[in-house]
């Protein structure tokens, strides 16, 4: 049995434990080694965990200086794996060093492409060489949007690697859960969810601004990221409820069966934000799984699908006051036609097909022998 080793960067990011349940599938042997951080424990690996450390957010010096530390412990698992799995660069490049000279086959999954590796700035030229040559030493890469390949790797990187694309789809694991598919319109209102991560300050603004207007009731519920207080908000007001965090994916048929449409928008920061532009984002999927419309920003790459499926609201700006009259321009009759398309979606747009673990279990068998 090909033993396959897991390098994270934190634990309990869905995507990471997501693929580590597939591998399992497949019939691999995965160990996990991982930085510990304080962060949403939505989804835990199935597996032997080691820990590499603890590392803070931000404090790159400090976080630099911890990963030099744990490269002996990382060598030693190296030698007793057959494939190093890397979650991200920064792992990836790590166990690049930790496995010198042990000649392992290394694969490299990459879930977003951060604002350094694009910067326009000799900051960003600078790690864009980094990548360019350690890339070119992983034996495959894997990537949850086909943009991150033909866009970050092929044209600006012009590298050439054998690519898996493998998007943040529903696996397995999500699929035991049934969809609850039939509307849950509280007091005649419209229900939005906001879930996962909650992090974005902007988001917020709007929800905050859309839960005054008593035709919206806003459900959120995740891991707080930002110095909001959801337990207060809802207490202070009838029209937000707040579930806390949740574990991904046990909550999430309850979650998207309690709402009518959700929240899945980011703001363009810039004009050049590239990976807005590039990402496909798991609400997206998730959203699609269990019947449930979407609200995404136009220019994104979830926002192109949205639009031609007719499955949700495409907003055509980020200024809040336009999204709140916008969404106050929700109709009985939208919802019902988002509804009746992404009822009548093609599953293979949302779920793993066999074809694509096969390919999967494929090229790593290939690398390993």
């Amino acid at each position: 049995m090909i033993k396959i080793l897991s390098v994270l960067p934190v634990l309990g990011q869905p995507r990471d434990s997501k693929r580590i349940g597939m591998l399992k599938k497949l019939g691999f042997e995965v160990r996990v080694l991982a930085f510990e951080r304080k962060y949403h424990k939505g989804r835990l690996p199935d597996c032997e965990i080691k820990s590499l450390g603890k590392i803070a957010h931000g404090k790159y010096l400090a976080r630099i200086l911890r990963i030099i530390r744990a490269i002996p412990v990382l060598r030693k698992s190296i030698k007793a794996c057959d494939v190093v799995y890397a979650s991200g660069p920064d792992m990836a490049y790590m166990s690049l060093f930790a496995g010198l000279f042990l000649k392992k086959t290394l694969i490299l999954e990459v879930g977003d492409i951060r604002k350094i590796q694009v910067n326009s700035n000799m900051i960003g030229i600078i790690v864009r060489a980094i990548d360019r040559y350690f890339v070119k030493k992983c034996d495959l890469l894997i990537v949850t949007s086909p943009d991150f390949y033909e866009e970050y790797y092929s044209k600006w990187l012009k590298v050439t690697i054998p690519v898996v694309i493998l998007e943040n789809k529903v696996d397995d694991f999500t699929c035991s859960l049934s969809p609850i598919i039939n509307r849950s319109i509280v007091s005649s209102k419209i229900k939005i969810g906001y879930f996962g991560l909650l992090r974005c300050e902007w988001t917020w603004n709007v929800l905050k601004r859309l839960s005054e207007n008593d035709k919206f009731q806003i459900f959120i519920a995740g891991y707080p990221m930002i110095s909001v207080d959801f337990s207060e908000e809802a207490n202070n007001n009838s029209n937000i409820e707040y579930f806390g965090e949740y574990k991904s994916p046990d909550d999430l048929a309850e979650l998207y069966g309690s709402v009518d449409i959700v929240w899945a928008s980011y703001p363009l920061q810039k004009k050049h934000d590239w990976n807005m532009k590039w990402a496909r984002t798991n609400r997206f999927y998730e959203s699609c799984f269990y019947k449930k419309p979407v609200i995404c920003l136009k220019n994104t790459s979830d926002s192109k699908r949205v639009k031609h499926l007719n499955i949700g609201l495409v907003l055509q700006s980020s200024e809040v006051e336009y999204i709140v009259n916008k969404i106050g321009e929700v109709t009985e009759q939208m919802l019902d036609t988002w509804n009746t398309n992404i009822r009548s979606l093609d599953e293979s747009i949302y779920i793993y097909s066999e074809k694509e673990m096969s390919e999967l279990k494929s090229k790593i068998v290939d690398l390993s022998k």
